[in-house]
């Protein structure tokens, strides 16, 4: 470390990156000439003698378990975690995008198309030494997840783990070397994978890939993707408590699909005239249509696994609203602080079977179910906040601004939750599990729900639940069955 430091005048953390890629490209040149008297050269390997690999902290443990991307649209970077290398790298892959053109959202790399990059060689070669803006010549971008597309590259853009598209005529690469920025030639196009409609839901906010499907009810789709995650559940020996509660939020995951935002978006000539279809044809979701509601409102960022699970604190609210996993436990305390909202049941009629099995659940149960509602699709897991899009809503009613596209006071309309079963009353759905600290109305915050289960099962036991309910839902979405409810037969 000595000889090291004695050979450096600065110690920026540039400075020491290219004073270590100069020593390795000695090392790999090879060693001095035989009989050679001056002492041994300086190496990389001399100065590292051990390998040195990631320590996984708890802390980090957690953070991983949380992967609701930030306002950016950025995710946490586990590549440090998942490969071995520098750690330093962006990922880059090129396409034949025309000359003033943008790539295509479908553009997506598959690994054999990804090349390791330094990400400040990376950021020299796109924007030279200082510049903020691509340089002369070069065209690259870097993905969006909030918009679902790709987004011209800049500087600041150019980030340790993140995946660059580069235009393929900017050159950058040799099949022979691989990276190789003197190179001007024309990068060969590497055949572009074949997207699932999983990988497709996963690469943006606003895509419902995974919804595209013949149509289908929200009724018959849960009780399809229960029966899937029951068999799961038993499968890999979980209790029967915990097989229960997965059957049970199997059918109650998609019921937030019945909001006028995610109805207004499936327009089509043979749609069924019913509020309640999970599942509608490709050409039945044009983009023009997105998340489009009566009058022309829009809900950018609508994610109805979100308004699945206020569905269920509606339901405590309506027939006990100090049910335990509500105000139960606080009332006392709340009361202290001021009125509170009425306590008694506002339900119209008695509960249904569906409403009357969630009644009966405790709180702990009662969070559990919710948790795999809203997470099932890894887009909205710990915590609730808005999203750019909700951000730039115009609130013209003094309703507030949504949340993830979902705004105070919204309403469910009736709906079937099981095929032959008694419809559920409509639904007013509130933001409050979104507030911090304990709410008047919902009583404990989302985010200490949260971690009261992470406290009982802890984050592997969790992302497992929430795993055996994703694949259920997708199991069940490929399942060509006939909906009962559509065709007008008995179920």
């Amino acid at each position: 470390s000595r000889q090291a430091l004695l050979q450096l005048s600065d110690v920026s953390p540039l400075a020491i990156e290219r004073f270590e890629r100069d020593l390795l490209a000695a090392e790999v040149a090879g060693p001095a000439a035989e009989g050679s008297t001056t002492a041994a050269p300086l190496t990389v390997s001399s100065l590292y003698p051990k390998a040195s690999h990631p320590l996984l902290l708890e802390r980090e443990w957690h953070e991983l378990f949380d992967t609701t991307p930030d306002l950016t649209g950025a995710d946490l970077d586990i590549s440090r975690f998942i490969r071995s290398g520098d750690e330093r790298d962006v990922q880059v892959f090129w396409d034949p995008v025309a000359e003033k053109a943008m790539p295509s959202p479908r553009a997506q790399p598959s690994r054999e198309s990804l090349c390791s990059v330094p990400f400040l060689d990376a950021r020299e070669w796109l924007c030279g030494k200082t510049g903020e803006r691509l340089a002369a010549g070069k065209r690259a971008w870097v993905w969006d997840y909030l918009q679902g597309e790709w987004v011209v590259c800049s500087r600041s853009k150019i980030a340790p783990g993140r995946t660059l598209l580069v235009a393929a005529d900017c050159g950058g690469y040799s099949v022979d070397t691989g990276w190789d920025p003197r190179s001007h030639n024309a990068v060969a196009l590497v055949p572009p994978p074949v997207l699932s409609a999983q990988e497709q839901a996963d690469a943006a906010q606003d895509v419902e890939e995974l919804s595209h499907y013949a149509w289908k009810t929200i009724a018959t789709h849960g009780h399809e993707a229960a029966v899937e995650v029951r068999k799961i559940g038993e499968g890999l020996g979980f209790v029967a408590e915990l097989c229960d509660d997965l059957h049970r939020a199997a059918r109650w995951h998609d019921l937030g699909k019945s909001h006028p935002a995610f109805q207004g978006w499936i327009t089509s000539a043979a749609r069924p005239d019913r509020t309640d279809l999970a599942k509608a044809p490709s050409d039945a979701w044009p983009a023009r249509a997105r998340y489009r509601m009566a009058g022309g409102e829009t809900r950018e960022g609508f994610r109805h696994e979100l308004a699945s699970a206020l569905a269920l604190f509606a339901v405590l609210q309506r027939h006990q609203p100090l049910h335990a996993a509500l105000l139960g436990p606080w009332q006392e305390m709340l009361a202290t602080l001021g009125p509170l909202p009425a306590l008694a049941s506002t339900a119209a009629r008695p509960p249904t079977a569906e409403e009357q099995e969630l009644l009966g659940l405790d709180a702990a149960r009662f969070d559990r179910t919710a948790f795999l509602v809203l997470s099932h699709h890894g887009k909205v897991r710990a915590s609730l906040h808005a999203a750019p899009a909700d951000q730039e809503y115009v609130d013209r009613d003094g309703h507030g601004l949504p949340i993830r596209g979902v705004r105070e006071g919204d309403l469910l309309p009736e709906v079937v939750l099981s095929p032959g079963g008694v419809p559920l009353p409509q639904s007013r759905l509130t933001l409050e599990p979104a507030v911090a600290g304990l709410s008047a109305s919902t009583g404990r915050s989302w985010t200490e729900r949260v971690q009261g289960l992470l406290r009982i099962h802890g984050p592997t036991s969790l992302a497992l639940m929430e795993a055996c309910l994703r694949a259920a839902d997708v199991k069940a979405s490929q399942l060509v069955t006939a909906d009962a409810l559509l065709t007008g037969e008995k179920p």
